[in-house]
């Protein structure tokens, strides 16, 4: 990392990432540090002036480091907050252009791997622009004649479903569950909570359907909040 000042408000020594990233260390890790439109880094001594990498400050004396994975006493050790986790409130990017935008996939009777009821096929979605997951929306139709549902089944009782997300399928469900405890509706959308799921460009996310009942059409749709940089927009001719 590169040192590239003091933070004026908490005094705190900031630092720079190749990328253009700025950090800082607080609470016994790095955070991601961002300044306030208008205000600059005091340049302490020691500032950086060129791209050579500079070592971040050693911990405190008498530090440790902590050879488990921390449980919820270590995370609130620096200090706690509360505020609500519905509706989501996902992340927005300062001077970043904002575009909602429903991705989707599904499995129909027509499709050359479709499952037999209890088993599963796997479709993916994939993101070419960064954004943040707000809402996970899914159901059912039966193709069948008739187009009706088992007495008591409705359009997301009758199919499980799994989701993974990233190259190395991160689970965002564990195990297969039915699709009523995942995925909302259009109506009543599924939201993710809390900050939302923040989706990098070039990833995947991945889909497990498996049907319970035989000659269903099952769809999901994923509710994102893209954002895109101001080089992605060209100003009108004057």
């Amino acid at each position: 990392m590169q040192y590239a000042g003091i933070d004026p408000r908490s005094g705190l020594q900031v630092y720079g990432t190749p990328d253009g990233r700025l950090w800082v260390q607080a609470h016994g890790g790095w955070a991601p540090f961002s300044l306030p439109f208008g205000t600059q880094l005091q340049q302490g001594q020691g500032a950086a002036q060129s791209y050579g990498i500079v070592e971040p400050p050693p911990p405190m004396p008498g530090a440790s480091a902590i050879m488990r994975p921390p449980d919820l006493a270590d995370l609130v050790r620096e200090g706690w907050y509360r505020r609500p986790f519905y509706p989501t409130a996902p992340i927005y990017a300062k001077n970043a252009a904002r575009v909602t935008r429903f991705y989707s996939t599904g499995v129909a009777p027509g499709d050359a791997d479709y499952p037999a009821a209890g088993s599963t096929a796997t479709r993916t979605i994939r993101f070419d622009t960064p954004c943040v997951l707000v809402a996970l929306n899914g159901g059912a139709f039966p193709t069948q004649a008739g187009n009706a549902y088992p007495v008591g089944v409705g359009p997301r009782d009758c199919f499980l479903i799994d989701i993974g997300y990233g190259q190395n399928t991160e689970k965002m469900t564990i195990a297969p569950r039915l699709a009523n405890t995942v995925v909302g509706s259009g109506e009543r959308p599924g939201e993710v909570g809390g900050d939302g799921w923040v989706v990098n460009p070039g990833n995947v996310l991945t889909v497990a359907f498996t049907p319970l009942i035989d000659d269903l059409r099952m769809d999901i749709t994923v509710v994102c909040l893209e954002q895109r940089g101001l080089s992605s927009f060209v100003n009108p001719a004057n």
